[in-house]
C-alpha cells in the first residue's frame, strides 16, 4: 500500500516535470546538454523555424565523436534563467550560461498550450 501511494505521489508531482516558463526553459536546456533531443523536441511548438533550429542542435550533437559526446554530457552546466515578462498565456524568458568566457543570452519566447508552456521561439537577439 505505501508503494502504490509513493507513486501516486510521484505521478501527482509530475515527476520533476517543467510547469512555469523558467522551468521549461530549464528543462530543454538541461536536455539538450544531456544530448536527449528526443526529449528537448517536447519543450518545442512545432513549427518550421523551430524544427530548423533543433536540426542543427541535433547536428551538432551527431557531429561529435563519442569521446566528445560523453565529455560534453558529464559536463555540469548551469544557467541564469530569468522569466522577464510573464502574462498568463505567455512569458519571456532569458537564459546565459554560466562559466564561459563570452555570456551571450538566448532569449526563448513561450506560450501556453493545452495549458502548458511551450517555446515558441528562440533567438539570440531580444
Amino acid at each position: 500500500m505505501r508503494i502504490v501511494l509513493f507513486f501516486v505521489c510521484m505521478m501527482m508531482l509530475g515527476c520533476g516535470s517543467a510547469s512555469g516558463p523558467k522551468d521549461v526553459v530549464a528543462s530543454y536546456l538541461s536536455a539538450i546538454d544531456q544530448l536527449d533531443f528526443e526529449k528537448s523536441r517536447t519543450f518545442l511548438v512545432k513549427r518550421d523555424s523551430l524544427a530548423e533550429w533543433q536540426r542543427n542542435i541535433e547536428k551538432a550533437g551527431d557531429a561529435k565523436t563519442q569521446s566528445e559526446r560523453d565529455a560534453y554530457v558529464t559536463k555540469n552546466r548551469k544557467y541564469a534563467i530569468q522569466v522577464t515578462e510573464e502574462e498568463p498565456a505567455r512569458a519571456s524568458v532569458t537564459a546565459v550560461a554560466q562559466e564561459t568566457e563570452i555570456a551571450i543570452p538566448i532569449f526563448f519566447e513561450l506560450t501556453k498550450h493545452d495549458d502548458q508552456w511551450k517555446i515558441e521561439n528562440v533567438s539570440f537577439v531580444d
